[in-house]
Parts: structure tokens; sequence; C-alpha cells
């Protein structure tokens, strides 16, 4: 009988848990699978503002061919006179391409290199940028003494633009520019300095001709105020 009951004791402890402790974990799943978040609308705005940014500078960095090699020097002007084309304006700049175009020695190499300004620095350079990185390759390529000059201060070797080569044409491009800026802003502000000086010493000279104008002016004055001389008693 003793046996018979620890086995009938036992076998209720194992197949039936404790109420309580069911109950409550059955409450906490419930709870978990039923309870939901509100996100923040400007956590939203964000994620979709990213997810965009992302999707365009993914299609950014795809290479486009703005300019068939082929084109003629006036195709090549009409392209860069579409803003919608090239995503950037040209004005001012437009006749100046399309001459280096003309002029150069190999123009599908020229067309093939404005294509890979276009689409560098993720399609962000500007037309006056552009246009004279441009002129840079043009002149190096042709060779000559500016040429040489040329390759070396930027150290480009001539013939194709790539990203290899482009680099630290572009760095001490930038270099040379911000150089420039502060050299010009120098010189601006000696002549400034200049013109002040200038404008000072003027107005110096009218004041002291002013003065001596007045100071003839007073003697005149008491020259005809002063009564002339008695002539002698006989």
């Amino acid at each position: 009988m003793e046996n018979v009951g620890l086995s009938y004791v036992g076998k209720i402890n194992n197949n039936y848990p404790p109420k309580g402790i069911e109950k409550e974990n059955t409450k906490q799943v419930t709870e978990q699978e039923t309870k939901t978040y509100e996100v923040p609308k400007e956590a939203v705005d964000t994620m979709k503002a990213s997810a965009l940014f992302n999707l365009n500078k993914k299609e950014d960095s795809e290479y486009k061919e703005y300019i068939p090699t082929n084109a003629t020097p006036k195709e090549v002007r009409d392209v860069l006179a579409d803003k919608n084309k090239t995503g950037r304006s040209f004005f001012g700049f437009k006749r100046a391409i399309k001459s280096q175009v003309a002029n150069s020695g190999n123009p599908e190499q020229t067309i093939e290199n404005l294509n890979f300004l276009l689409n560098a620095e993720n399609k962000k350079l500007n037309a006056p940028t552009i246009n004279h990185l441009l002129s840079i390759t043009e002149a190096i390529n042709k060779g000559g003494k500016t040429g040489e000059f040329l390759q070396k201060q930027y150290g480009f070797d001539g013939g194709k633009l790539t990203e290899e080569n482009f680099k630290p044409l572009y760095k001490k491009y930038q270099e040379i520019q911000a150089r420039n800026a502060i050299l010009s802003m120098f010189m601006s502000q000696q002549m400034n300095q200049q013109m002040i000086m200038d404008m000072n010493n003027q107005m110096q000279l009218q004041n002291q001709l002013f003065q001596d104008q007045m100071m003839m002016q007073n003697q005149m004055m008491m020259q005809q105020m002063t009564p002339p001389p008695m002539p002698p008693m006989m």
C-alpha cells in the first residue's frame, strides 16, 4: 500500500504543474504577442530620407556617357547647353569647352576625358572646375613647355583620365585653387590698403592746397586793408 501511494503522488506531481505558474506564463506570452509599438513620424521620415539618399547615391555612382565620343564640337556644346542632361549649368563655359574639343589633336580622347569629369566626384564638379581641369589635361596632352610645366605641377602624365591618375590631379588642383584664393585675398587687402593710403594722401594734399589758398586770400585782404604810406612832408 505504501508503494502504491508514493507512485500515485509522484504521478500527480509530474503531469499537473501548479496552476498559478501555468496561468502566469500564459499571461506573459499573451501580452508579448499582442503588444504593439508606435514609431514616431520623425523616425519614419528619417528612414525614408536615408533610403532615398542611398538610392540616389547608388544611381550617381553609375558611369554615364553624357556625350558620344564621335560627337562634333557643336554636338558637345548642345549637350552642355541642356541642364537636364548634365545636371548642372554650363553657362559661360560651353563655348570654351567646345573650342577645346575643336582644337584637340585627339577629339575622341578629349570627349572621353570630358565624360570622365562629368562623372567625377559623384557628378558634383561644377562647370568652371570641369573647364579648368579639361584645359589642364589638354595642355599636357599637347606637350610643349606649357604642357611640361603643368605635368610637373599637377602630376598628370597625359592620356585618358582614370580613377588612379585623377585623384592626385584633383588634389593638387584643390591645393592650388586654395592657395590662389588666399593670394587673391591678400592682394585685394594690399590694394585696398594702397587705395586708402592714396585717398589719405590726396585728402592731405587737398587740405594743404586749401590752407595755402586761404593764407593767400588772407594776405591779399590784409594788403587791401592796410592804408598806403603817407607822402613825405615838404
